[in-house]
């Protein structure tokens, strides 16, 4: 008899080591897991500006990409900041006046409601991808409050 255990905290080779451990007819309990739960995934947001459309007021647009397992997907923030402004490391602002900290907050609820949503994709034991990670956000969230 295995001892219960909480099923959040299995790892691959903690699986590994129940298979080892258990006879061959037991073998289907472990089976009724699913996969996707214990599958790791890649998974990372990337703001960027496009510098070769600006906007006719001169401004660059604010992208946003979601990075799922080697699948993409790219939507507009809604934001835009002058080219000098940008810092293209931090990929934030720069700067500390009202326009700059105001951008950077909406950029920061973007990016920490896109985990959430991404957590709760995993919870719904479906397999994440960026297109339905953008449509959640998307449904759920007015980005284009701007500045």
């Amino acid at each position: 008899m295995l001892p219960i255990c909480d099923l959040g905290r299995i790892t691959f080779s903690a699986i590994s080591q129940l298979y080892s451990r258990l006879p061959f007819c037991h073998v289907g309990f472990i089976l009724l897991l699913n996969p996707i739960r214990f599958m790791r995934h890649y998974f990372s947001i990337f703001f960027y500006v496009k510098k070769k459309q600006p906007l006719k007021c001169g401004k660059l647009p604010i992208f946003c990409r979601i990075s799922i397992n080697k699948k993409t997907c790219t939507f507009s923030t809604h934001l835009s900041v002058e080219k000098f402004r940008w810092n293209n490391i931090r990929r934030r602002v720069k700067g500390r006046d009202e326009v700059a900290r105001r951008t950077n907050a909406l950029l920061d609820k973007i990016y920490y409601s896109l985990h959430e949503d991404y957590q709760t994709l995993l919870r719904s034991q479906m397999e994440p991808s960026p297109q339905e990670l953008r449509r959640m956000h998307q449904g759920r969230h007015n980005t284009s409050e701007g500045i």
